[in-house]
């Protein structure tokens, strides 16, 4: 009799420790994702359509006579890094890397300083997109589908006798300001509010 209860002492105990450690072995890894990088990357086509090594000098003559020169200050290339816990603060923190692609041009001109054309991955849809801003007016939130299809270049720019089709593109906050763009040579024509216009060369 004392060996049988000596066997389910036994028993009881051995089971009371299985389930307690694996117990504590699944609460620390309960609810936590996965915490490898991952990574959202610009296709090789994505960035063809930003016609610029980042080393370029762009050109552009108004209407009223005045010359811009915008130097490129090199390409930039960086991730917008977001964070996540995956609900539980005792795990690891997993990340989301979105590529993104910047260059600047820029020069101490009375007008049309600085031109930036900002290539990105969108940290909500893993869309590509591109924003363009021109001193402090801001023209963004284009998706590449919009860029690539080619019903919506409906607009032509004529610069030295050859004409080229264009997207038309308005400013975010002025729709005075507008932009017409083409995938291989960038932007062709500016119209700012103050009625100057801008032709590339």
């Amino acid at each position: 009799m004392k060996t049988k209860i000596n066997h389910i002492f036994f028993f009881s105990l051995t089971f009371f420790g299985l389930t307690f450690f694996s117990s504590c072995k699944r609460n620390d890894s309960s609810g936590c994702p996965d915490t490898t990088p991952s990574y959202y990357y610009l296709s090789a086509d994505d960035k063809n359509k930003i016609p610029f090594t980042g080393t370029d000098t762009l050109i552009y003559v108004s209407n009223t006579g005045d010359t811009a020169k915008l130097f490129g200050q090199e390409k930039k290339d960086y991730y917008n890094n977001v964070r996540s816990y995956g609900g539980n603060p005792d795990c690891s923190q997993g990340s989301s890397n979105y590529e993104n692609t910047l260059l600047t041009f820029s020069r101490n001109n009375t007008v049309l300083n600085n031109l930036k054309y900002c290539l990105y991955i969108d940290v909500i849809t893993s869309f590509s997109g591109l924003d363009i801003s021109i001193d402090n007016t801001s023209f963004n939130g284009w998706i590449f589908a919009a860029i690539n299809n080619e019903s919506n270049y409906k607009d032509k720019v004529l610069i030295n006798n050859q004409l080229y089709n264009v997207i038309k593109l308005k400013a975010n906050n002025d729709s005075t300001s507008v932009i017409f763009y083409n995938h291989l040579y960038g932007i062709l024509k500016i119209q700012l509010s103050n009625n100057q216009t801008w032709l590339k060369q």
